[in-house]
């Protein structure tokens, strides 16, 4: 073989392991260097093309190429991403082979019909022709991969029903196969017509709308679980300051008896009155906020934070009673607190602060919360965290705001903005440290 041509299959297998290697990193979301599991499917991938070029020489051996391929291609895939066989075959090999198919049979029609290219007579058998095609390919098989990540990239992406799944597994292959037919009928006049065009052509269009629909059911099936994990995380939030709020009406109604029992005996306990008075007062004293919610949702993190030996400083500046729906109040600050607390958690105790800020300006809240930054990488799940601050984001969005998050003064500063529909109050707020 003309040493020019396979230098040029050499750079091809190359080019086209970086762009196939892009679309698995993101199809199996993995957390690896880039790098690494990159130079590991290049080696791969020329080893394929040198399993390749041997196959070659024998005689009709296409079909057994393609299959002996496609099965190192999942072996290579099983040991970098550390998979399961039926994740990589199902959920991400079958998908890959549906674009790459497509892509081959796209860049080979262009090529023989637009450009003008013999391609059956010139494929690796003339440099200029072969290197025209081979980067055509490349060319198109990286724009349909990119818009494949693009969905595939999606952290939030639900599980599909077993049931839809095989379905559109079996719409992938059929079109595989209708496309395949197509292209040979078309390329190779030799090989007898099985079905009539006309016939295929149904048959692809029946398919690809079946698939318009399926793709219209992941897309709502995605919307519900999004809907429901939002729910879920809502409900575990109230439930957790419901809990707290029983808490501290326990406590205060046991207060409350004790004081009135200690009166009953002034005389003989004046100094138990005193204590249990300052007590009381202490107690009534904490008031965070002028909302309510807001005010026993901030006990209840003081309370966290300190079993944590956490030092936290709350600074409520502004009135925030009717600012906002009491559901999207609790989600905002019981996710930065949330964010904020599990970055300080694995610290040493005299590394563990969190400051809260609020305050307001005509119609705009402004929402600063700072954290020491975590000394160690803490075991925090991302899934959750991230749909924290999905929560957070679609919440602000309500209320034309953002968030934004940088490293200042050696602490990690975090600022929420919204908009706020009443106007300011004229309370100069409160504040409380520990």
């Amino acid at each position: 073989m003309n040493p020019t041509i396979i230098l040029l299959m050499l750079l091809n297998y190359s080019a086209q392991a970086a762009i196939y290697y892009r679309f698995f990193y993101h199809a199996f979301a993995s957390e690896q260097p880039y790098a690494h599991g990159l130079i590991s499917f290049i080696i791969f991938s020329d080893l394929i093309m040198a399993a390749d070029r041997l196959l070659s020489f024998s005689m009709h051996t296409v079909w057994i190429k393609s299959v002996f391929n496609g099965i190192l291609i999942i072996i290579a895939l099983r040991l970098i991403f550390r998979a399961s066989w039926r994740h990589i075959i199902f959920q991400v090999f079958l998908p890959f082979l549906l674009l790459v198919s497509f892509g081959e049979l796209f860049s080979v029609a262009a090529a023989q019909y637009l450009i003008g290219i013999d391609v059956t007579a010139t494929l690796e058998v003339e440099p200029a022709a072969t290197a025209v095609i081979y980067i055509l390919s490349d060319a198109i098989e990286a724009c349909l991969l990119a818009l494949a990540s693009r969905f595939y990239g999606s952290s939030s992406t639900a599980p599909l029903a077993p049931r839809l799944q095989f379905t559109l597994l079996a719409a992938m292959l059929f079109q595989i196969m209708a496309l395949t037919a197509v292209s040979y009928c078309n390329l190779y006049s030799s090989v007898s017509r099985t079905l009539p065009e006309l016939v295929l052509i149904i048959l692809f269009t029946a398919s690809n709308l079946g698939t318009i629909y399926l793709l219209y059911m992941i897309h709502r099936n995605r919307v519900l679980h999004e809907h429901a994990m939002v729910l879920g995380i809502r409900e575990s939030v109230m439930d957790s300051q419901m809990r707290f709020l029983q808490q501290e009406n326990v406590k205060a109604m046991e207060l409350q008896q004790e004081i009135t029992a200690a009166m009953s005996d002034l005389d003989a306990n004046e100094a138990s009155m005193a204590q249990l008075a300052a007590d009381y007062h202490a107690y009534r004293s904490q008031v965070y906020s002028d909302s309510p919610v807001l005010d026993t949702l901030l006990k209840s993190y003081a309370a966290r934070f300190q079993e944590m030996s956490i030092r936290f400083s709350f600074q409520i500046q502004c009135a925030m009673a009717n600012t906002m729906d009491p559901l999207d109040l609790v989600g905002i600050f019981s996710n930065l607190l949330d964010n904020a607390m599990e970055a300080v958690q694995a610290n040493p105790p005299d590394h563990r602060e969190i400051r809260l800020n609020v305050r307001r300006a005509a119609n705009v809240l402004s929402i600063e919360i700072d954290n020491s930054l975590p000394e160690r990488h803490a075991a925090v799940s991302k899934r959750v965290q991230g749909e924290g601050i999905k929560i957070m984001q679609g919440i602000l969005q309500h209320y034309h705001g953002s968030m934004e998050s940088a490293i200042q003064n050696g602490l990690w500063h975090t600022e929420a903005i919204c908009q706020t529909g009443s106007a300011p109050g004229s309370s100069a707020g409160s504040s409380m440290h520990a």
